[in-house]
């Protein structure tokens, strides 16, 4: 598959209005087309390398996921928001983490695309994301990826285990993407089945403070702009989480 974001033609929305919509407008009111015309726009400023890897990446993570849906849109919309969302609202440039943000939820779902082996497993869908990218990017996708659970043990806990293992990871880019997969996931709470809702809502709303601290440490490579941006979000995460917990 190839993607050429600036081929995407949006009738009746000029680059600038586009460029400036928030992200959730865009998905709402442009659609998929509408997101993958903002991630070209995003990336104008790289190099003509870095653009080719960032496409590259898009067009793997679109053919991989082709078939996903998440809650009532499909799968790539989201992670073409956890990637925009890093750059335009985060600031970041950091070309091998927006890459791992359009590759961070490939090995959860898709090891056997990835490898073209039924009986092969993460670590090997990772040694081949490595083998296709970099390994930089390879260890920031294994960093967010989510283990297999225990049977008999709580989810929930286990879950919080495991993000309170990210965001202790010696690289604190990895916080950096995995709150741009939170808080579109916690956010994308109102749009689920009801009977799901609730569920989500608690295994989310313990986590909003631990990502706060995370985000707030002076370690994590961001500016004070994207810090302040992040803690508003997640105050908006907490008050839609708490929706579905009255």
């Amino acid at each position: 598959m190839v993607v050429n974001p600036e081929a995407v033609d949006i009738a009746g929305f000029s680059n600038p209005q586009i460029a400036e919509m928030p992200l959730h407008a865009v998905t709402e009111v442009l659609g998929s087309d509408g997101l993958v015309r903002r991630f070209g726009l995003e990336i104008a400023r790289f190099s003509a390398e870095e653009k080719a890897q960032l496409n590259g990446a898009l067009a793997w993570a679109m053919e991989l996921h082709a078939e996903d849906k998440r809650f009532r849109e499909p799968a790539t919309n989201h992670i073409l928001r956890v990637a925009i969302r890093i750059m335009h609202h985060y600031g970041v440039s950091d070309v091998n983490l927006i890459t791992a943000a359009l590759l961070h939820d490939s090995v959860e779902d898709h090891v056997y695309e990835i490898t073209g082996r039924p009986d092969a497993s993460k670590d090997d869908a990772l040694l081949e994301i490595s083998a296709r990218t970099n390994p930089d990017i390879a260890m920031l996708v294994g960093a967010v990826t989510n283990p297999e659970y225990e049977k008999g043990r709580d989810k929930l806990e286990q879950y919080q285990e495991h993000v309170d293992s990210i965001l202790s990871k010696d690289d604190p880019r990895v916080r950096i993407l995995k709150v741009s997969d939170f808080t579109d996931n916690a956010m994308g709470v109102l749009y689920m089945p009801a009977e799901g809702a609730e569920y989500r809502a608690r295994r989310y709303s313990v986590l909003v403070s631990i990502f706060e601290k995370a985000i707030l440490d002076p370690s994590t490579p961001l500016s004070s702009g994207a810090r302040a941006h992040i803690v508003k979000q997640l105050a908006e995460t907490q008050r839609r989480l708490n929706i579905f917990l009255k």
